[in-house]
């Protein structure tokens, strides 16, 4: 079977929603799903209408925002929580 880039995007964006929480490393999600750096990005634009980086944000945004609602965290713990660095 053939992958097609829209199949190895798939999977990257698989990859993104079970670890947004670790740190992106573009290098090793392209090579992961078997793409070039510069094929990851062009062909994730095209699919999604974002970089992978700031898809991994979004889904980080959403999902602290979830915990702030349910869990009634506060934002510095909420993004704490989902991986980011810094409350802002």
């Amino acid at each position: 079977m053939i992958e097609t880039p829209s199949n190895k995007i798939s999977k990257a964006i698989a990859y993104l929603r079970e670890r947004f929480m670790e740190p992106l490393r573009i290098d090793e999600l392209a090579k992961r799903v078997g793409m070039s750096t510069s094929s990851l990005h062009h062909h994730f634009r095209a699919v999604t209408a974002m970089t992978p980086v700031q898809y991994q944000k979004r889904i980080r945004l959403h999902e602290a925002r979830r915990l702030m609602v349910t869990e009634r965290l506060d934002v510095g713990s909420a993004g704490y929580r989902v991986g980011c660095q810094s409350p802002s």
